[in-house]
């Protein structure tokens, strides 16, 4: 466990913020400048593909480059739906659809954990977890 946290503490934490924050610029650009249809499924078919490949990491250094590699596709989802719902969306709903979407965000991370047994206990599954709360 202890070397998973720091692996997660030294690379893939850092990887994925420093991609994250490198691709955010480019990704509104990207749907500036094409469709934004169009850069959100090329967006979520990437984002999928390196949610996929982490499950598959094959040593210690694989999920540091996943990692980085997911933080490439990811940042261009919010300037995306931003651009859509400026030419989707008349400028009185605009603001509305952004709070959905801002606020429905954070939802799945707050009510998986409750759901799934596997979250119930920490790590070593001896005694029961409070990331949840």
């Amino acid at each position: 466990m202890a070397i998973a946290t720091e692996i997660h503490a030294v690379g893939t934490a850092p990887a994925f913020t420093l991609a994250y924050a490198l691709f955010q610029v480019p990704g509104g650009w990207l749907a500036d400048r094409f469709a934004p249809r169009r850069v959100l499924t090329v967006i979520i078919a990437y984002w999928s593909l390196f949610t996929m490949l982490t499950a598959a990491a094959w040593n210690a250094g694989s999920p540091i480059v996943i990692r980085f590699m997911f933080g490439t596709g990811e940042p261009g989802a919010f300037p995306g739906a931003t651009r859509a719902f400026s030419r989707w969306l008349p400028s009185t709903e605009r603001g509305f659809a952004q709070g959905i979407t801002h606020s429905g965000r954070g939802s799945p991370a707050r009510l998986l954990p409750p759901s799934s047994p596997g979250s119930w206990f920490s790590g070593d599954g001896t005694r029961p977890s409070l990331s949840w709360v």
